[in-house]
């Protein structure tokens, strides 16, 4: 089921072999092989295994001295052998994500057009050609399971910077591959080149220059990709990625009735967080409804992870407007109320979450303001702005709780409220901390205490997967909850109760499958899945991944 030498194969010559990506072993072809393919005299004559294969990427890879040295050793090594690619990324998961995604593929992405050496993969659809976008998505060559698609206007805590984006799609789908097993031959990132409204200041910029299209064009711009895809792969999974969050929430919403759709940003974001913030009560023998969050934030990133932990508070006699109470949301105006109109006439998203219940005259300009007003037991923080989690804020959120809970979610680390040993420092130890970027474990009186990044790559890969494998109509919020349950479940208690907050990744294939099944259990309940149904769902997830091996 995973071999490489298939009828297509043997219709190649040698060439051709070795210089496809998804088809060639290099020196891990046999002596047969090569005989029967014409590579004798093509490659070097020994015979490696795999092992061995990945055990010379080690020496090469202890050899480079920066991180976007290793950036762009992975994408080299991705575009000659993607087996061998995955194989290395699996082996040294903890030491290759921060180089793949978060953090270090921010500083790949402002870079990208200057640093463009023939990237592996992707699709470039710019405005010119509207109209035309179903027949040009012919010209790619296979089937396709997922697509992750950006528009550049929103790129970790970047910001606008149009077709340099890509690098995140081309990343977020090496982590569906490395996470859920998608065959890699049947992934597709894919940049939507609408313009920047930034100066791109490189000469080498490869994308538009000109400014976003207006409203009306933009939208049927997007109805136009969205049919197209439909059209031309009606089974495969769309997700929204790093949109502005002025388009980010009306997309989700345009779309995910219809369309197999969701967004990572608003979604993926707002289900790990859920699934950390389970754990962090259960490290602190406390419950969802115990707390009062203040978001510092209130993008689609907040947004999206208030409505995930809100949902955590939802029961037979809690309702969500009942849950949604307990969370106080500040952006670059101060707390979001009823009383600040043109905000939420501009940002619909927040609405809410718009307080109606503070007294006239109230302070609540700054984050100290509101932090003294609502008195929080948990910190959540999806600003982007740095070290906006000062001293005095921890020390504020430590007077009303005995173990607060803060959460650092903004990415990549230039970009963090606040990094974990400043944490640990300001709130003598107490704090139960995770971040959005990969933090160094913290030392605290001779204490070691380790840290846990709040990773979406913990819960989008089976959630994809799931919906994939489920053939579900549609990705509902139940589908999303239920991985959040399934993430948090897979900590046992006695690792929780040590302050572990989230699973190791290097178990991210079985946590992987156990979301999945999650997602398709609850696919099957809702009367949404198209797919028979298997009778052991983790057992299916597992069976349905594409195996690292030649």
């Amino acid at each position: 089921m995973n071999s490489r030498l298939t009828d297509e194969t043997i219709t190649m010559n040698g060439y051709e072999l070795i210089r496809n990506q998804f088809k060639n072993k290099d020196t891990a072809f046999t002596q047969e092989e090569r005989e029967a393919h014409g590579l004798v005299g093509l490659i070097p004559p020994c015979v490696e295994t795999i092992e061995q294969q990945v055990a010379r990427c080690e020496v090469q890879w202890k050899e480079l001295n920066t991180v976007m040295d290793k950036f762009i050793y992975l994408y080299h090594l991705q575009q000659a052998n993607e087996t061998l690619y995955f194989k290395f990324l699996l082996t040294h998961i903890e030491e290759t994500l921060p180089i793949v995604y978060t953090p270090t593929v921010g500083a790949a992405c402002v870079q990208y057009s200057d640093i463009w050496r023939s990237w592996p993969k992707g699709m470039y659809l710019n405005a010119s050609m509207a109209g035309s976008i179903r027949k040009i998505l012919d010209n790619w060559y296979n089937e396709v399971d997922i697509i992750v698609v950006t528009d550049g206007t929103r790129i970790l805590g970047l910001g606008d910077i149009g077709i340099n984006g890509h690098g995140i799609p081309v990343g977020k789908l090496a982590l569906y591959t490395v996470g859920a097993g998608f065959d890699p031959s049947r992934v597709l990132p894919i940049t939507l080149d609408l313009g920047t409204n930034n100066d791109p200041l490189s000469p080498f910029y490869m994308g538009s220059r000109d400014g976003h299209p207006d409203e009306d064009k933009y939208v049927a711009y997007i109805d136009e990709f969205v049919a197209a895809v439909k059209d031309k792969w009606s089974s495969c999974v769309l997700q929204f990625e790093d949109f502005s969050k002025v388009h980010a929430f009306e997309l989700l919403e345009r779309y995910r009735y219809e369309n197999r759709t969701f967004n990572d940003d608003i979604q993926g974001t707002g289900c790990i967080a859920a699934a950390t913030f389970v754990n962090a009560c259960r490290a602190t023998n406390t419950t969802p409804r115990d707390h009062r969050f203040i978001f510092l934030g209130a993008g689609a990133g907040g947004v999206g992870v208030a409505e995930a932990l809100a949902q955590l508070l939802v029961g037979p006699d809690y309702t969500i407007e009942q849950a949604r109470k307990h969370f106080y949301l500040v952006d670059s105006r101060g707390l979001v109320t009823t009383a600040d109109e043109a905000n939420l006439a501009a940002n619909e998203h927040k609405r809410p979450y718009a307080r109606d219940d503070v007294p006239a005259g109230t302070p609540v300009r700054t984050l100290m303001d509101v932090v003294k007003y609502a008195k929080p037991t948990a910190l959540m923080g999806l600003s982007t702005i740095p070290g906006s989690f000062t001293k005095e804020i921890i020390g504020e959120a430590c007077k009303n709780t005995e173990r607060p809970i803060i959460f650092a979610l903004s990415n990549p680390t230039s970009k963090c409220e606040i990094l974990a040993q400043q944490c640990s420092d300001y709130s003598h130890g107490k704090a139960v901390y995770a971040s959005g970027s990969p933090m160094p474990d913290v030392d605290f009186e001779g204490r070691k205490i380790p840290q846990y990044q709040c990773n979406n790559m913990y819960v989008f890969p089976g959630i994809g997967h799931g919906a994939m494998l489920a053939q579900a109509k549609i990705i509902t919020e139940e589908m999303i909850s239920a991985a959040a349950t399934a993430c948090a479940k897979y900590v046992p208690d006695e690792e929780v109760v040590k302050g572990v907050l989230l699973p190791r990744l290097k178990d991210i294939r079985e946590i992987s499958a156990h979301v999945a099944a999650a997602v398709m259990e609850v696919a099957f309940e809702q009367g949404h899945a198209m797919a028979e149904r298997p009778a052991d769902l983790v057992q299916y997830a597992r069976d349905h991944q594409w195996k690292v091996q030649y």
